[in-house]
């Protein structure tokens, strides 16, 4: 069985004033998303998945796409990790990101996921 993963995109923008219907008022965010695996990783219980990061660079529009491994794949050991997320920009935060298999296949924002994970609540 291959890995199961997902898209996942953002795009990250600063409100800069005035109204917020007007597209003007806000400013595409310059930097990086880096995203690392919390675990060492077993799949298929053979081939270890070292925690490497996965770095994504915004684009001119403050837009990133990256392709994730889902963190509750059952062909992996443990089968219920998250990745360690970091805004690399100033202000940016550090955050923990699941990816649920229940998605793999599909292409999903960061804002969906964190609030699938209940982040909102």
């Amino acid at each position: 069985m291959p890995l199961q993963s997902m898209g996942v995109t953002g795009t990250y923008q600063r409100f800069t004033g005035g109204a917020v219907e007007d597209d003007g008022s806000y400013q595409p965010v310059a930097g990086k998303i880096r995203f690392v695996p919390s675990v060492e990783v077993i799949y298929n219980y053979s081939r270890i998945l070292a925690p490497q990061p996965i770095v994504a660079t915004l684009d001119s529009d403050g837009h990133f796409a990256v392709d994730l491994i889902c963190t509750d794949d059952p062909a992996l050991r443990p089968d219920d990790w998250f990745y360690t997320v970091t805004e690399l920009f100033p202000g940016g935060r550090t955050f923990e990101l699941h990816v649920p298999v229940a998605y793999a296949g599909f292409i999903y924002g960061i804002g969906q996921l964190l609030d699938l994970q209940g982040a909102f609540a």
